[in-house]
């Protein structure tokens, strides 16, 4: 049981601390649980049942008839905090020029200098704050990065 509680942790990219328990942290990073590994082997044990089959959400490519979800992404991969980021830049963005969409009229150069200026205002601090926004320069970075993807993305059809 505690080598199927460890596949979930790993699958769902949960932090785990040196004691093997699950950290719960808020948006800033603060710690605000911790549940030991044990619990998490009472909570799988709790669900089994003909509704409920764990070894499925690890396994999915394994049973395709009840969703057929194989191949799509995967998003519950992707860390959550960086969407946070991204909508506080982007918030900031459209108060200031009151208009969401007006980032996909601005020429790509102005983006590969904009990553380039708060990537260089990171390098020895990773903590570093935009002066203009208050915003820490790894979310505009993010920002950047979702703008040039996005970009390609259209442009690529």
């Amino acid at each position: 049981m505690q080598d199927e509680a460890n596949q979930i942790i790993e699958y769902l990219n949960i932090n785990t601390d040196k004691y093997q328990g699950v950290i719960c942290k808020d948006r800033d990073g603060k710690i605000i649980a911790r549940i030991p590994l044990c619990y998490i082997v009472d909570i799988i044990n709790s669900l089994r049942g003909d509704n409920c089959n764990l070894k499925m959400a690890v396994n999915q490519e394994d049973d395709q008839e009840a969703k057929a979800d194989s191949g799509k992404p995967l998003l519950s991969l992707v860390p959550t905090e960086i969407i946070y980021e991204i909508e506080k830049v982007r918030r900031y963005g459209v108060d200031k020029y009151k208009d969401p969409g007006n980032w996909r009229r601005v020429e790509v150069e102005r983006y590969h200098q904009a990553l380039l200026r708060h990537t260089l205002a990171v390098w020895d601090d990773v903590t570093a704050r935009d002066e203009e926004s208050g915003l820490l320069h790894l979310s505009h970075i993010a920002t950047n990065i979702a703008f040039l993807l996005e970009l390609m993305r259209e442009e690529q059809g």
